[in-house]
């Protein structure tokens, strides 16, 4: 037989109802709602001290002990009616406004006839109990009826009072819960455009580790050893300050031109000298904000498509220039045979429209014209230092 665990025989029905009871009041008894009816309680215990006031103050031979017994047991039912008015109005608020609005009205008319009534009785038995004789003379209806008029002011006050505490409470929950969602979505979107920006990345890196393997292919296959071993020991630094600058989408321009001469390195042993490099960078902008791996596409696209179709120099120049509050960094080179002026040609231009726009939005571009003496590509994006790293 199988063996029943011991929670399940502790389990009653009692016990369900007993943790459900504790859910339910734990619902109910909010912050909010703590301090509302201990006010409550503080209002009702200020208006028994207010009635028995004069009875204390005025009258020297007794001190009517039926007065003030009757006032404060009156004050404790009120305190508990009161409650259960909150009660009813939450739970009134989970219907339509119209059904919300009829119920607290019913409420309130039940509370104030029911405590009118529980005043009176209260009133008569301890009157009763120290043998004096309570509103002799007096009819019931009209003692009853002033009553009723004094408690429906009150709970109509209470009610007023709770339904728009109970009304703010609920915009405050709404709009912790789109803040909520809010922040939700922005992390979801920062999620998604990093994870955007890391696939560009990944689409950078092997297509340029695949050019470069090829090279040091071809110049063993041409027992160009010494040259492929330095090219080798290139790539190695290459991937070292790239494999460094990885987890970051920005970087400063120091950073970008120092992983574009790692990799201009690499292409000077493959090219000798048909490659030349002129790199322009004042010191105010080697601090300057700038995508991670921005430049280096637009560089390799200058060698691919001008470089390696040239048979004299060609110099590829690299200027960074401060325009307004935008910064504007020129890839330009000189060689007449050019790849095609199309916008968005090739996967290195594509990333980078592509990361520019995830970054930036419309506040930054990539423009290229093609001329007749080599081929020009100009990024203009917002001037921003980067924040320094804790």
């Amino acid at each position: 037989m199988t063996a029943i665990p011991n929670a399940d025989l502790n389990w009653t029905p009692s016990s369900k109802f007993v943790t459900e009871l504790k859910l339910r009041l734990i619902e109910l008894f909010t912050k909010e709602r703590r301090q509302t009816l201990g006010l409550i309680a503080f209002v009702w215990a200020g208006l028994a001290v207010l009635y028995t006031m004069p009875y204390l103050l005025l009258v020297r031979e007794r001190l009517y002990h039926e007065i003030i017994i009757s006032h404060v047991l009156v004050a404790i039912v009120g305190i508990v009616f009161s409650f259960l008015l909150l009660v009813a109005i939450a739970a009134a608020l989970r219907r339509t406004s119209y059904q919300a609005f009829f119920w607290c009205i019913v409420s309130v008319l039940v509370a104030s006839a029911a405590l009118s009534t529980i005043d009176l009785q209260i009133f008569s038995w301890v009157h009763e109990f120290y043998g004096r004789s309570y509103a002799e003379g007096a009819p019931y209806s009209v003692l009853w009826t002033g009553n009723f008029a004094i408690f429906m002011s009150k709970f109509a006050m209470i009610a007023i009072t709770f339904w728009t505490l109970e009304t703010l409470q609920a915009y405050r929950k709404r709009d912790a819960e789109l803040q909520r969602v809010q922040l939700a979505a922005s992390e979801a979107q920062s999620a998604f455009n990093n994870a955007r920006l890391a696939a560009l990345r990944f689409q950078l890196n092997p297509h340029f580790l695949f050019n470069t393997l090829n090279s040091i292919s071809a110049l063993v296959v041409t027992n160009r050893n010494a040259d492929a071993e330095t090219m080798l020991a290139q790539l190695s630094e290459f991937l070292r300050i790239t494999l460094n600058n990885d987890d970051k989408a920005l970087q400063t321009l120091d950073q970008e031109l120092e992983t574009v001469a790692a990799y201009l390195a690499i292409e000077h042993v493959r090219f000798g000298p048909r490659l030349a490099t002129d790199v322009i960078c004042p010191s105010e902008l080697r601090e300057a904000e700038v995508p991670n791996f921005l430049l280096q596409p637009l560089v390799e696209n200058s060698i691919k498509y001008g470089v390696a179709h040239s048979d004299v120099t060609v110099t590829i120049r690299i200027e960074a220039i401060l325009d307004g509050d935008q910064l504007v960094l020129v890839v330009e080179d000189d060689a007449c045979a050019t790849m095609p002026c199309s916008s968005g040609h090739g996967i290195g231009l594509r990333n980078v429209q592509d990361r520019l726009f995830a970054l930036y939005g419309d506040e930054a571009r990539l423009d290229v014209h093609r001329r007749d003496n080599g081929f020009l590509s100009i990024v203009r994006l917002p001037h921003q230092q980067l924040a320094p790293v804790r």
